[in-house]
């Protein structure tokens, strides 16, 4: 139960400060956020708080099944309160239409390959032994921070909380634009950036 009470308060704090970012523009807090959770964290759960990142741990058959789709099931839970802290606080719904004025196979192929990046530094940092060490927040930190400084949000519990929140608040389905680039987008980069580890490293 620990670990996934663990995902949920991760999730929860990294979404907060995915949300308020929107307004800033500033990533530096997000990269300092997942860095902070990831040293709470990472002993109990392995820190994923993202179900693209649990997603391709089962592709490697790191998790089973069951494990994964509670994993997710918990990172959504975090999300969802956070996303209401943040509308409470600011009187707005957050919703990552905000995160890219392009074409939809422009936001998706751009999200897919931030994505991709961030879950190989991950799979790299977490499953070799090489890299084992107490610097691996610090990495994953950095990566998630450079990457948001593009733009997008790169964590489909972020995605799913914020349709379920804008439903509820708003009685508006976003439509299926936030559903293919943060939702599918990431999903894609998954299973490319799972297989891409287990080719470059296999012996």
């Amino acid at each position: 139960m620990q670990k996934y009470l663990v995902e949920a308060m991760g999730t929860f704090f990294l979404t907060l400060a995915i949300s308020f970012t929107s307004f800033t523009g500033n990533p530096i807090p997000v990269g300092l956020m997942f860095m902070a959770m990831v040293y709470i964290g990472f002993h109990i759960s392995g820190a994923h708080y993202n179900p693209a990142v649990s997603f391709a741990m089962f592709i490697l058959n790191r998790m089973h099944l069951h494990e994964m789709l509670k994993y997710i099931g918990a990172q959504i839970v975090g999300a969802l309160p956070a996303l209401g802290l943040f509308t409470i606080i600011s009187d707005v719904l957050f919703s990552p239409e905000i995160r890219f004025d392009y074409p939809l196979i422009v936001s998706t192929g751009m999200e897919t390959l931030l994505t991709f990046v961030l879950i190989l530094v991950i799979l790299t940092i977490v499953l070799l032994d090489r890299y084992k060490s107490n610097t691996h927040g610090i990495v994953m930190g950095l990566t998630l921070m450079a990457i948001v400084s593009i733009g997008g949000i790169f964590n489909p519990a972020v995605a799913v909380a914020s349709i379920i929140v804008n439903v509820v608040g708003d009685g508006i389905f976003v439509g299926l634009y936030p559903v293919v680039v943060y939702i599918i987008g990431p999903c894609i980069a998954s299973i490319v950036a799972a297989h891409s580890f287990r080719f470059l490293n296999e012996k």
